[in-house]
């Protein structure tokens, strides 16, 4: 019988990098199959079986990806929903591309983060998410776009980096605009009008950043808000 030769360290680390990745893409669709029943009946208005059924699974079923309703509806605010250390890691890649998959899957995932900040006045304190435990959902997401910033263009310091990519979050996060309702389309041309406003006086090609940012996204290993 021949031996089966053993994986090495990183194939198995991919594997196992590949099965979260699986398991975040399922919960972020089940959550946008959730959003209308939230939408239309509040947090304790939403049951566990309009929930499920929402998602086409048993409660059981629904239980295996989420162990309460509240891990459910805060679901785009947890750690679980962040991208994973190995995302963005490949000294190489080119930060406009990457800059390119965050506007991308911004623009898509607002909504799911708008209905779940949306939620929170209406979860029982206890349940509630702390200061720190959000600033660190979005702090991430800044640390992020400044350094794709940074790495693009020479020219810009770290501050400016930071504060341009704070200008990005405020338009999608920010008090002043969380009620506004805007499209898949609108926030993509409004992220990337920040980015170019941020990295062309900094040194950027106006012309390969603009085919950069109209080009599809290319392809990348993790899902979520850095796929």
């Amino acid at each position: 019988m021949t031996e089966q030769p053993r994986r090495s360290a990183r194939s198995r680390r991919r594997i196992v990098l590949r099965g979260h990745q699986d398991l975040r893409r399922r919960r972020q669709q089940m959550y946008r199959a959730v959003a209308p029943v939230f939408r239309a009946l509040g947090y304790r208005g939403a049951t566990m079986k309009a929930l499920a059924r929402a998602c086409g699974l048993s409660i059981p079923g629904l239980y295996r990806y989420f162990p309460a309703k509240r891990a459910l509806a805060m679901y785009p605010l947890s750690p679980a929903n962040q991208p994973g250390p190995d995302c963005f890691e490949t000294p190489s890649a080119d930060p406009l591309g990457h800059l390119r998959i965050w506007i991308e899957h911004g623009a898509v995932e607002r909504a799911d983060y708008l209905i779940a900040l949306s939620l929170l006045p209406h979860l029982p304190e206890r349940d509630r998410p702390s200061h720190d435990e959000l600033r660190q959902c979005f702090s991430l997401h800044e640390r992020l776009l400044s350094s794709f910033m940074e790495r693009a263009a020479c020219g810009l310091s770290s501050a400016a980096a930071t504060e341009a990519a704070q200008a990005m979050l405020a338009v999608s996060f920010g008090r002043d605009v969380i009620l506004v309702e805007r499209s898949v389309a609108e926030m993509r041309a409004e992220f990337i009008r920040l980015a170019r406003d941020a990295l062309v006086p900094a040194g950027v090609d106006a012309a390969r950043l603009d085919a950069v940012m109209t080009s599809p996204p290319p392809p990348h290993s993790c899902t979520g808000p850095c796929a």
